[in-house]
């Protein structure tokens, strides 16, 4: 199961931080799970497949294909992150290390001051009429 909340995390170019913050669970919980010390609870899986935009059963059992059926008052959230974990698994399954590849494995690692500067970059370019 913390195989697949990977995977999913980092298409989606998280790290296990930012859903505690998004959570509000401990960064300890996390810990735990990754060295499988705990399973992290029925109330807080669920809200880590909301957070995530998945299911619970996709983190329990990993059909093949991530659920987004989840009811969410976050507006937009749902469709922006369906689109992203898409264009990320049609990438990733690509046999070729293709630039498209290569630059979505480098968002996966990017600092948090990458995404700070490329932040202010597609606000000014989006600002230009």
């Amino acid at each position: 199961m913390y195989e697949r909340y990977c995977k999913l995390r980092d298409a989606l170019g998280y790290r296990d931080s930012d859903v505690a913050k998004g959570t509000g669970i401990t960064k300890s919980t996390f810990s735990d799970w990754k060295n499988g010390r705990s399973i992290p609870k029925e109330e807080k899986l669920k809200k880590i497949a909301l957070f995530l935009n998945t299911s619970v059963d996709y983190l329990r059992y990993g059909d093949k294909t991530p659920s987004y059926d989840l009811n969410t008052d976050i507006p937009h959230t749902k469709t922006t992150n369906q689109e992203i974990i898409e264009f990320a698994n049609r990438i990733m399954s690509d046999e070729d290390e293709t630039f498209r590849k290569r630059f979505i494995s480098a968002l996966a690692k990017a600092k948090p001051e990458f995404w700070d500067s490329l932040e202010r970059i597609v606000d000014e370019t989006l600002n230009k009429d």
